[in-house]
């Protein structure tokens, strides 16, 4: 070879890195490994954590993206699902090494089995998993409306999730927790027909969108926003799909030191928003606080009840909850048994039922507060 050519080829070499360094950049930041600070990756958390394992990505949109066991499911090939990652971080890293998944703005996941056969089952002790994106590009999982069997299942303790959002039919428990420490925080959860407004001709609404057992203490449902359906309570026929409204949001079944913070529920529940039922769940707190109030919306217009619990179970409504419910019917509004002596409520907790009326705060009476 001429010294001629051999400069061209090292010029067109050098051109094409360069072109690649750029195009890298554009994608990612200076640093696509990360950097580390003794031995732990520096990366984003929630609040003031600290994260010592291993960092995956998930991108159902990433043309490079693979749900290969072999592939590095970093930011230049992340993974397809979020099952992948959770798979893949269980293998490499094990229980508890405090891993991170970040779950890229605009991925879209569909759940369409049990979690703990084809569905979706976050099944590694310590994991956190981070959804970036808000609005239409939000991370969303859709848990299919084909059977009722469809659910995402939490099998390892101390998980959290952080600004996820899903999507249900007719699953029986859309997220099923089985596990200690579970966390949801500014999550958001929508009835699979909510998103058809007036038409609501898509499948039915989860039976209860959320239930705990009993190995499943301090659960945490912070600042959570859920966007229900308004359809009456029972099936109804709306076109040619009939649709069936939950009959609760949130079903604790023994379940210690729960505590549900902030946001705002809004749906047409069977029986109430919030519900204990079968096995007494002790210590559980449900509250607002200044920068993060409690709504809770019942829209059905037979049911007045937002929260009820079996008659041994233990803890504290309010403060800062505020409650509306669709009957203009102030002495049926149910919050607490009247068997239950040893739950509390705690000021404010503000009641609204018609239209146009303004709030009052319940009075600390039982008999005002149950059927």
């Amino acid at each position: 070879m001429s010294i001629k050519r051999l400069m061209l080829a090292i010029v067109f070499t050098f051109s094409v890195g360069i072109v690649a360094m750029q195009e890298l950049k554009a994608e990612v930041t200076p640093f696509p490994n990360g950097i580390s600070s003794f031995g732990m990756t520096i990366i984003p958390g929630v609040g003031s954590e600290v994260y010592s394992g291993n960092v995956w990505f998930v991108d159902s949109g990433d043309p490079n993206g693979s749900d290969n066991p072999h592939e590095p499911g970093n930011r230049l090939e992340p993974f397809k699902t979020l099952d992948a990652a959770v798979s893949r971080s269980g293998v490499v890293s094990g229980a508890n090494n405090r891993d991170v998944i970040y779950v890229l703005s605009g991925h879209a996941e569909t759940v369409s089995g049990s979690g703990d056969s084809v569905g979706l089952d976050l099944d590694v002790a310590g994991l956190t998993i981070i959804a970036l994106g808000s609005g239409a590009d939000q991370p969303a999982i859709t848990i299919s409306g084909s059977t009722n069997t469809n659910d995402l299942d939490v099998d390892a303790p101390s998980i959290t999730l952080v600004n996820m959002l899903f999507v249900a039919g007719s699953a029986t428990g859309a997220l099923d927790v089985n596990a200690a420490h579970f966390s949801m925080i500014n999550c958001t959860t929508r009835d699979a027909n909510f998103a058809l407004g007036s038409d609501e001709t898509n499948d039915a609404c989860p039976t209860n969108w959320i239930v705990t057992d009993a190995n499943a203490d301090n659960f945490l449902l912070a600042n959570h926003t859920h966007f229900g359906t308004g359809t009456s309570g029972g099936v109804v026929q709306d076109g040619a799909t009939a649709i069936t409204a939950p009959s609760t949001f949130i079903q604790l079944i023994g379940s210690d030191d729960s505590i549900i913070r902030g946001g705002s529920f809004y749906g047409n529940f069977h029986a109430s928003v919030l519900q204990g039922t079968v096995t007494d769940s002790l210590r559980v707190s449900i509250y607002g606080t200044s920068d993060s109030p409690m709504f809770l919306w019942q829209e059905s217009s037979s049911a007045d009840t937002v929260a009820t619990l079996t008659a041994g179970s233990t803890g504290k409504i309010g403060p800062n909850v505020y409650i509306r419910v669709a009957r203009d019917l102030f002495n049926g509004l149910q919050i607490i048994p009247a068997t239950n002596s040893a739950y509390h409520l705690f000021d404010p907790v503000k009641i609204v039922n018609a239209n146009s009326e303004r709030s009052t705060d319940t009075l600390h009476t039982k008999s005002i507060l149950q059927d």
